[in-house]
């Protein structure tokens, strides 16, 4: 936005480039900017906002039209693809603010028998073993996570033989269906992934994750190794909309500052410095991706139960309770009917708004209602 002699941008960026400690890369860069005094060739000042949303989150507001940011950021450039695919102008301001690739960690010893077993580990390899019952593994929900929609996308092109226009086939939907029957856990986001593997339960042998998020878990540090597949995972920067005039050189300014030496130092530090690594398929068109993102809603896996808890208490007023309704209602989409369902809420106690039951559309159109009356 253009007020008086001040541009303002906001940009919608990944979390593990816009969080805290070691994900708040891509903040500090835009403090630093910001303390920096920038200004257009015109004289008038500029500013950015770093708003920290999962990938997944930030696409389906930007496709949907319900909230544009001046600017999308990423992991990857799938998410890009589709929202091009959703009919949404894109401006591509830098193809990579920072370096990152995405990937298969496995317990050691179950990579060594996998190498004896079937040779190299590769993505191919990977869904053979979890097929075969070989392995135990768990992966992100590629509706919110862009490790778990660079996954999905590779598994089809697996199935494929790199062939995107067959990603959905019939016959490459059989097959995934079959991976898919045999995978234990999805979890929602990769830090829920990572709690479950730092348990050290043994429940999986092997999970996704970005290469920047597994250098800095001391834990994985110690007899887990990782395999990179899928596209890079370049954090690229978009504009989103007509972004044309003094928005756009703001855009590029601040991108020309995140790129730039100290920066990407910086980035280095923080674990975004991943080996070298070619993927072994291209980007798929955004529709495609669209495609494999309703298979894999159409397709069952092992059904979940989920409780939702929701703090109603005096301190949610205002935006804090029409965020949290808005979360719950973006939430549903991600759940498929044969998978069950129940609400909690608590303030000083504790109300069992919904009980576990099937999410069938009668209990989808329950929490819909009820997350309207929080």
């Amino acid at each position: 936005s253009v007020t008086g002699d001040t541009v303002s941008v906001e940009v919608f960026s990944s979390t593990e480039k816009a969080g805290e400690d070691t994900n708040g890369w891509l903040v500090e860069v835009a403090e630093n900017f910001n303390s920096s005094q920038p200004k257009l060739a015109d004289g008038r000042d500029v500013r950015v906002k770093v708003r920290a949303i999962p990938s997944g989150t930030g696409f389906l507001y930007i496709s949907c039209g319900e909230y544009l940011p001046d600017a999308f950021s990423p992991s990857n450039h799938l998410w890009v693809r589709m929202v091009e695919a959703s009919g949404v102008d894109t401006t591509v301001v830098e193809e990579s603010l920072v370096s990152n690739t995405a990937g298969i960690i496995m317990l050691s010893e179950t990579a060594d028998q996998l190498r004896t077993d079937l040779g190299e580990i590769t993505t191919s390899s990977v869904v053979a073993a979890v097929s075969q019952g070989r392995l135990t593994m768990g992966y992100t929900n590629p509706l919110a996570s862009s490790t778990g929609l660079n996954f999905l996308a590779s598994v089809l092109q697996s199935f494929a033989n790199c062939d995107s226009s067959r990603m959905t086939d019939p016959d490459v939907a059989s097959s995934f269906e079959q991976f898919q029957s045999t995978v234990p856990f999805v979890a929602l986001t990769t830090l829920q992934l990572l709690e479950s593997i730092e348990r050290e339960d043994g429940s999986l042998d092997a999970g996704v994750m970005e290469y920047q998020t597994f250098v800095n878990s001391d834990r994985l540090q110690r007899g887990w190794e990782f395999f990179p597949f899928g596209i890079s995972h370049d954090n690229p920067l978009y504009g989103i909309g007509d972004t044309a005039g003094p928005v756009d050189d703001a855009l590029r300014l601040f991108g020309d500052f995140a790129t730039g030496a100290d920066a990407q130092d910086d980035a280095r530090r923080v674990g975004f410095d991943p080996p070298a690594y070619t993927p072994e398929c291209d980007i798929p068109p955004g529709a495609k991706l669209l495609e494999a993102q309703q298979l894999w809603k159409d397709t069952p896996g092992r059904p979940v139960a989920a409780v939702f808890v929701a703090d109603v208490s005096g301190s949610m007023s205002g935006a804090r309770i029409n965020a949290l309704r808005q979360a719950l209602k973006l939430g549903t989409d991600f759940i498929s009917g044969d998978n069950s369902v129940g609400l909690v809420t608590f303030n000083d106690q504790v109300q069992i708004v919904m009980p576990i039951s099937e999410f069938d559309q009668v209990n989808r159109g329950r929490l819909d209602s009820a997350s309207d009356q929080l």
